[in-house]
This record gives C-alpha cells, structure tokens and sequence, in this order.
C-alpha cells in the first residue's frame, strides 16, 4: 500500500507534475504558456477542488469527492484484507 499511497508516492507525483507544468507539456491543462507558472499551478489548485454548477456558479465539486471515496472503498473488495482497510489511508 506505500507504493500507491504515502508520502513517496505523493511527493513523486507532485514533482512529476509540477515539472510537467513547468515546461507546458500537461496535457489537460487548460491555460497555456502564455500564462506564468503561478497563474497556472493557481487554476490548477482551484479546479482540483471546484467544479461548474449546472447554472454556471462554481461549487466544491461534491461529485468528484463523493466518487473518489466510492473507488476507494470498492476497490476494497478486491484487495488483500491486509490493505482493505480504511485506516491505512490516515496512517503514514
């Protein structure tokens, strides 16, 4: 489970990303180079946790979490008792 999750893999994926971010080369970002890198990390950050509402008003983006939860506990049903276990996500 350290693998997938923790603060290797975190750190990891941050630096793969904000490298990413830094030489333009993400492909779903929506802002482009002629935005400085603070701009874009910023819309990232913000849509990380936001979301169009259907009247066009930004909102917390309940759905995402709401899914991402969902995943984590299904997956569940497939891992090892060892790692299906919803305190391993607090622990480091």
């Amino acid at each position: 489970m350290d693998s997938t999750v923790g603060p290797a893999s975190f750190l990891g994926g941050t630096i793969s990303a904000g490298f990413g971010t830094w030489i333009g080369r993400r492909s779903m970002e929506r802002k482009g180079h002629e935005y400085g890198l603070g701009t874009r990390v910023g819309h990232i950050m913000k849509w990380a946790f936001v979301a169009y509402h259907a009247d066009g008003s930004v909102q917390l983006a309940y759905a995402r979490y709401a899914g991402i939860v969902g995943n984590n506990f299904l997956s569940n049903t497939w891992r090892d008792q060892s790692e299906a276990d919803s305190t391993m996500l607090w622990s480091a």
